[in-house]
């Protein structure tokens, strides 16, 4: 036997190429089964054909397994996204009331109403702050009312009718 023919590997047909080819990628896909996406690729494939789930039952039982612990870890995951919800939806609550005690209870004890909610708007002259003096040859007036400022008609690109000629308060 000469040298070069102990090193010479024998021919493969191509369905034993192909053959060795996909079990080397199951393989790669099978040690992934503990990932829920590729466990759920696994299941449905799986149980497209039941000459192949008889055959490969222990990776098919742990795929469902896997996708079974997903649904759970999303159910309690879901549940206890509500409950942290729920409590800062309350706490941010009580925070509001607790403010809302605490300026009603200054603006008491100052002599002053109360004021908890802002007041609506309305056409209300701004008064006149007084001016710097400017040197200037004429002399220079100032009025005690002054015009009302008007916001513009379009808030946040979107326009309001009912903001046509609202004043600053």
């Amino acid at each position: 036997m000469s040298k070069s023919s102990q090193f010479v590997r024998p021919q493969m047909s191509i369905q034993e190429e192909i053959a060795r080819t996909d079990l080397a990628l199951w393989k790669a896909v099978v040690s992934r089964v503990n990932n829920p996406v590729t466990a759920r690729l696994i299941a449905e494939t799986l149980d497209k054909d039941e000459a192949a789930k008889a055959a490969n039952l222990g990776v098919y039982l742990s795929a469902r397994e896997t996708v079974k612990r997903d649904q759970i870890r999303y159910v309690r995951a879901k549940a206890f996204g509500h409950v942290v919800g729920t409590v800062g939806r309350l706490s941010f609550r009580a925070c509001k009331t607790v403010v809302s005690f605490i300026a009603a209870g200054v603006s008491k004890a100052q002599g002053k109403a109360p004021a908890l909610k802002p007041v609506a708007s309305q056409d209300v002259p701004v008064a006149a702050q007084p001016a710097a003096p400017v040197v200037t040859a004429a002399p220079v007036r100032v009025k005690e009312e002054a015009e009302p400022l008007v916001y513009p008609t379009i808030i946040y690109g979107l326009p309001d009718s009912r903001l046509e000629g609202a004043a600053v308060h």
